[in-house]
């Protein structure tokens, strides 16, 4: 992936996006690390899957994280095909990974 997408594609599927977190290394299947496997882009866009870019979280942080875009799209009736902008604030990017803070 030359660069890591701001603009997300919503599926509104869960079994598209089990099938994108098990491609991306966070499913049930293949995650072994000792905090929740969080990806990017997100297991629930077209752009999730194969290339995201994955990282141990601790379960809090996955689940607000999950919680809040549940709600991002519930609220803002998203649909399947819709897009949003995705804006980052207070990252700096090492090695080709961005981290928090």
């Amino acid at each position: 992936m030359p660069d890591t997408p701001f603009l997300l594609t919503a599926m509104r599927n869960s079994k598209d996006g089990d099938l994108n977190r098990e491609l991306a290394g966070c499913g049930k299947s293949v995650w072994n690390g000792p905090q929740s496997c969080d990806e990017y882009p997100f297991a629930s866009t077209f752009e999730g899957g194969i290339g995201a870019q994955t990282m141990g979280v601790p379960v809090a942080e996955q689940r607000t994280q999950f919680r809040d875009l549940g709600k991002f799209m519930s609220t803002n009736r998203m649909k399947r095909g819709d897009q949003f902008l995705v804006a980052v604030t207070n990252v700096r990017r090492e090695h080709g990974i961005y981290i928090a803070g």
